[in-house]
């Protein structure tokens, strides 16, 4: 039970890093003015990364009840 809570964890931490990453490419090209593909794809990973990290704390939630 706790392996598989510490590995959820583990998974949102990487999760979350990825997102930071992510948001950060993003406002670059931004501030680049790129409307290209490249800025359309970042913003559908981003859209990914949040609802990964969201259903990964459902499941961290219900491991822990």
């Amino acid at each position: 039970m706790k392996d598989k809570i510490e590995e959820i964890r583990k998974e949102i931490r990487k999760e979350r890093n990825r997102l930071d990453t992510l948001k950060a490419i993003r406002n670059y090209w931004r501030r680049q003015n790129d409307n290209s593909y490249r800025m359309e794809r970042c913003e559908k990973a981003v859209t990914l990364s949040v609802d990964k990290i969201f259903e990964l704390s459902q499941k961290l939630k219900e491991e822990k009840e």
